[in-house]
């Protein structure tokens, strides 16, 4: 093999590595590990049926139920492309039940506790997670999977044991080539899932549930949210699947302090979160975010198209795409505090 074919498979594998970047493969060769423990002096206790009412107004109060938990409904699919909540969950049981015991060292620290991965089962709300970007062209369409899964939207589900306690929280890309037949996984890449071992001060499997980002949100702002949150994904070069935000409207702006720069900003859009995508292990240890200043509307985007040569060996040329955002939905935000409190 030529020096230039030496140079291009090089090329070809670090990019393979910068598109894996935060990602965790499906054979286990990567997970994500809790780091630290939450500074939060906040309670992680469950927030109160009468703090979620008196956090919430209008279309948003509507959408609790008796018990004081938010109907969901899934936004419409960003791209026709994406698969349902059905076909999605059934992939989930299916990485959850095929790997998950191989990671079971890493799940359990992740967790805290042993997993009993014969008893696990999917429980409680189906998240999707809907992507800030418009779908891909489709020139992209040979090559451009991974890329509708670093910036695609997520189905996110929790898996529970037998005494319903939340264990294992597992994303899978609405847009996906993997599929099941025969009751076997088939067509598999290192970007078709992510799961982690969800820490025990998390309340849902994307750490925070919508019922304490609401509480949390009209506490910090000392506003109420109008409408039903949205979860919005962080792309993965941001974050894991689990680290999606929930979009909340507040009744009236309010008045916040950019972290870093100082600058005053009133907002009637917020974003609540956890502090750290991967290390954070307690749900009440979360930060308002707000959408950056003057963020360009469209990005764009390298990708690698491999082209196979006679002698087996891959030449590797470069694409580019345009991303652009949805109308509304940032990308990119920033830390923010209510106006003379820390």
């Amino acid at each position: 093999m030529d020096a230039r074919g030496r140079m291009n498979n090089r090329v070809l594998r670090r990019t393979r590595v910068l598109v894996n970047r935060q990602r965790f493969a499906v054979l286990g060769l990567a997970v994500f590990l809790s780091a630290s423990c939450s500074d939060s002096s906040e309670s992680t206790a469950d927030p109160t049926l009468e703090g979620i009412y008196a956090s919430v107004v209008g279309p948003a109060l509507s959408g609790l139920d008796q018990n004081g938990v938010f109907q969901l409904t899934p936004a419409a699919p960003v791209s026709p492309q994406e698969i349902r909540e059905g076909e999605a969950r059934d992939l989930a049981i299916a990485y959850v039940k095929t790997f998950g015991p191989f990671m079971r060292a890493a799940l359990e620290k992740q967790h805290g506790r042993p997993i009993d991965f014969q008893a696990l089962v999917v429980c409680g709300r189906a998240f999707y997670a809907e992507t800030p970007y418009e779908p891909f062209p489709d020139e992209v369409a040979d090559f451009g999977t991974p890329l509708r899964t670093v910036y695609g939207s997520w189905w996110i589900f929790g898996f529970c044991n037998e005494r319903g306690q939340l264990q294992i929280s597992e994303a899978v890309p609405a847009i996906t080539r993997a599929r099941i037949v025969d009751g076997q996984l088939r067509d598999l890449s290192g970007t078709d899932q992510f799961m982690r071992g969800v820490p025990q001060g998390w309340d849902s499997p994307v750490g925070l549930s919508p019922e304490r980002a609401v509480v949390r949100a009209a506490t910090r702002t000392a506003r109420k949210v109008k409408a039903v949150p949205r979860l919005i994904a962080s792309d993965l070069q941001q974050g894991i699947p689990q680290s999606a935000l929930w979009r909340l409207e507040l009744d009236r702006a309010a008045s916040l302090v950019r972290r870093g720069t100082g600058e005053a900003v009133e907002a009637q859009t917020v974003y609540v979160g956890l502090k750290s995508e991967v290390s954070v292990k307690n749900a009440a240890d979360s930060l308002i975010r707000i959408p950056m200043s003057n963020e360009a509307v469209e990005r764009t985007v390298s990708f690698p198209i491999p082209r196979p040569r006679a002698d087996g060996w891959t030449d590797t040329e470069w694409g580019t795409v345009t991303v652009s955002r949805r109308a509304g939905l940032p990308a990119s935000l920033d830390v923010a505090d209510p106006r003379g409190r820390p």
